[in-house]
């Protein structure tokens, strides 16, 4: 990774146990965050003791610096800001989170979305592409679809180089949706994931 240019490394470390995440920071790794339900319950671990029968699995989110990554503005949403910060503090990534206020920030009045379902483990990633002003109303319809069929827990993935992320990200809680983590120098820049458990 580090010959090749790759700034840096991403990992999900299955919280069910304490190894993987053990291993995860003897090798330098860092958490950025924690994705409730992730692991479906058909999954299970060789001789570990787990009481979990029926239950999804929580992972933790890693970060591994390989090399320096470039400085970069982000613009979480102010609901994000202090959880957005402790990240990238514990991770020494190279950001500057913006005090432009959200009222000076314009958007763009359609979002754009792909939404991805991965069926082998019963979970959605909305990424969103292009933040507009009809994100809440674009990401409700399709947490509604999503929900109606069944997906047991639904990612919603916002770029936090873009500005509109500030404002347009905003109103997503009021659907359910809530702090996962960060996943560092994703597509260009960070991404900020939240996660929505349906029941």
């Amino acid at each position: 990774a580090r010959e090749g240019g790759i700034y840096g490394l991403y990992s999900e470390a299955t919280a069910v146990h304490p190894y993987s995440q053990k291993g995860n920071l003897h090798l330098g790794a860092k958490e950025t965050g924690f994705l409730l339900g992730y692991i479906p319950p058909s999954v299970s671990y060789k001789e570990i003791g787990e009481d979990r029968e029926g239950r999804r699995g929580s992972v933790a989110l890693f970060y591994m610096r390989t090399n320096v990554e470039p400085e970069r503005e982000i613009y979480p949403p102010a609901r994000y800001r202090d959880a957005v910060r402790r990240v990238v503090e514990h991770n020494g990534l190279r950001r500057g989170i913006s005090e432009v206020p959200a009222s000076e920030t314009e958007a763009p009045a359609s979002s754009r979305l792909d939404v991805r379902v991965r069926r082998d483990h019963n979970l959605a990633f909305v990424r969103v592409i292009e933040p507009g002003n009809d994100l809440r109303e674009l990401v409700r319809f399709r947490l509604r679809e999503l929900c109606l069929h069944r997906v047991d827990v639904i990612y919603v993935d916002l770029p936090l180089s873009n500005p509109a992320t500030r404002t347009c990200g905003a109103r997503l809680e009021e659907l359910g949706f809530f702090f996962g983590g960060i996943i560092p120098e994703a597509r260009d820049g960070d991404v900020l994931r939240l996660q929505y458990l349906n029941n």
